[in-house]
């Protein structure tokens, strides 16, 4: 039986290689998984077609999508109209504009994914004041 006995530079670049090995099969992997990362945004597209339906589940129904989120005040009285609309492949920008024609309602687009839905008229609510008018000495005037 003979022993082999390995000089101590040999022992040295076995470690190294081994090393070399480890770093190769490191460096692939991250390479791999930057290439498996896509960070390509895609831009949100409405298709839809719906007829006589209230404003609301329209909103709903692009919510659903996925797309786009909307907050709005439900006692706003143009939400309840109905409406008939058709299109494909909108951008946000080209949708809302027809969805709203005609009506005193506005949109605005915050951040990548969130639309306020608000009334363009100011309507100031109903209230009855009652009182009476004294002047700094306390009589009636």
């Amino acid at each position: 039986m003979k022993k082999s006995r390995l000089t101590l530079g040999e022992t040295y670049l076995r470690q190294c290689k081994k090393i070399l090995l480890i770093m190769k099969m490191i460096a692939a992997l991250i390479l791999i998984g930057t290439l498996h990362v896509s960070a390509g945004v895609k831009a949100q597209k409405i298709s839809l077609k719906l007829e006589q339906t209230e404003i609301t589940k329209v909103l709903k129904t692009i919510e659903k999508m996925g797309a786009y989120r909307f907050l709005y005040n439900s006692d706003i009285k143009g939400l309840k109209d109905k409406v008939s609309i058709e299109t494909s492949d909108a951008d946000l920008s080209e949708f809302m504009p027809k969805l709203l024609a005609g009506k005193d309602l506005g949109y605005k687009l915050i951040g990548s994914n969130l639309v306020v839905i608000f009334s363009l008229k100011a309507v100031a609510p109903d209230m009855r004041i009652t009182g009476r008018v004294t002047s700094e000495t306390g009589d009636a005037i």
